[in-house]
């Protein structure tokens, strides 16, 4: 909470001991949230809720904090994850000034503005949130809400 001016809210938490998989959580699971809000327990607060914060004021921002190598997927094949090894122990952190998610009628669609500072951010050559997420509705291994022609979270097996 006192991270770049304090204010924060943890709405995700990715624990190594995967407590519970993000892969293959239902609507109804990302809906409502799981998880524990012990550092030791994956977390996810909820899209309801997420929803609701987002949209409480007029401009909300959104950090993202990351620790360990920075790692990539290969032709959207979790078999060809690539990590710079070099990077391990690394903290990295984005920032996006402006961000919201819709309600459930509008499939909690993620809206973010251009991204801030961060080494995160400048890490990228360029900001895959962005390209690949933004006004993206969201999906899950149950409902398939992506441009995709196939489900997202059923082919990849990756979380958010």
């Amino acid at each position: 909470m006192e991270t770049d001016g304090g204010g924060w809210t943890v709405f995700q938490r990715r624990s190594s001991n995967n407590s519970h998989a993000f892969y293959n959580g239902t609507w109804e699971n990302y809906k409502t949230g799981f998880g524990t809000n012990d550092k030791m327990d994956n977390f996810w607060l909820g899209l309801d809720h997420i929803h609701r914060l987002s949209t409480k004021d007029a401009v909300v921002a959104l950090r993202i904090d990351l620790s360990g190598p920075q790692c990539t997927v290969k032709n959207s094949r979790p078999d060809l994850i690539q990590c710079d090894e070099e990077m391990v122990g690394q903290d990295w952190f984005g920032l996006w000034k402006k961000f919201w998610v819709d309600n459930e009628m509008g499939n909690y669609s993620l809206h973010i503005s251009q991204p801030g500072d961060g080494s995160l951010n400048s890490y990228w050559y360029h900001d895959s949130l962005m390209k690949m997420n933004n006004e993206q509705s969201f999906t899950t291994y149950d409902r398939d809400n992506d441009a995709s022609l196939f489900n997202c979270a059923q082919m990849r097996q990756q979380g958010i």
